[in-house]
């Protein structure tokens, strides 16, 4: 219902949801006063447990059975299947399109974490940031980790970066950085372009340095070495499969490839 001359310049005051040209605005099916709906079929629940919610978008919070407070999404689907997940940001189209549990996520783009369903703490950045994921958490992928699942605990930034890590507990910062494809190590440290790039299982290591523990140039040539520390400019660049080693410095252990202790 309205009051007022709505064809008036002057003020209007409504008491419910009103739809302009197809377009709801106003609170959401709940009417809930610290609600904000803009779009078709937003924030659609009727549940007052879904409370201090902002839903800017087609579909946005748009599941009819949402019962979760503190809630943004913004964009046409964003968030559009959580049921129960509290203190989520989504923004961009479909961001978070699928999540229905979980908490505390940050997507910001086209279809990022997408396919998240009950993981929680992940944050993503970028156009299908994190799309892959399904029940990881506390992950930070910016650009990399393109086709992580459900590992955990993995700060990937660059392209290629961690693309597809298995286990948790990797930092990487750079390009192609542990982008092989087959990559299952853990608690491993990679600064640099292509640091440790072709690392498929080593764990407990240290790259910083473009280049720094890479391996190998060629495709397919993977690297197994682990408790390794490399520091420098093409440091234990062909290392295969060492371990306990320590190269810093400018090429340092450079043509080391499978001695230990070093």
């Amino acid at each position: 219902t309205a009051t007022g001359n709505i064809a008036s310049l002057g003020n209007n005051t409504f008491t419910a949801d009103q739809e302009i040209n197809g377009l709801t605005v106003g609170r959401g099916g709940s009417n809930n006063s610290n609600n904000t709906a803009l779009g078709f079929q937003a924030l659609q629940t009727t549940n007052n447990a879904a409370y201090n919610c902002t839903a800017l978008g087609r579909s946005a919070l748009g599941s009819a059975n949402l019962s979760a407070r503190e809630n943004t999404a913004v964009g046409q689907r964003a968030m559009s299947s959580n049921e129960t997940s509290r203190y989520n940001i989504a923004v961009g189209f479909r961001a978070l399109d699928n999540m229905t549990g979980g908490g505390s996520n940050v997507a910001l783009g086209n279809k990022a974490l997408d396919q998240l369903t009950l993981g929680s703490g992940n944050v993503a950045i970028g156009a299908s940031a994190g799309a892959a994921v399904t029940t990881g958490t506390n992950n930070v992928l910016i650009r990399g980790g393109q086709n992580v699942t459900t590992a955990s605990s993995i700060i990937a930034i660059g392209g290629s970066c961690c693309a597809s890590a298995t286990n948790g507990n990797n930092i990487g910062i750079g390009n192609s950085v542990f982008a092989d494809q087959n990559f299952s190590g853990t608690y491993n440290i990679g600064l640099g372009w292509n640091a440790a790039g072709n690392n498929s299982s080593g764990s407990y290591n240290i790259a910083m340095g473009r280049d720094a523990m890479i391996g190998s140039h060629t495709a397919g040539e993977e690297t197994t070495g682990s408790h390794n520390t490399a520091i420098g400019y093409h440091a234990q660049e062909n290392l295969k499969d060492g371990v306990h080693n320590t190269g810093l410095g400018q090429n340092a252990l450079r043509n080391n490839v499978s001695g230990d202790h070093n």
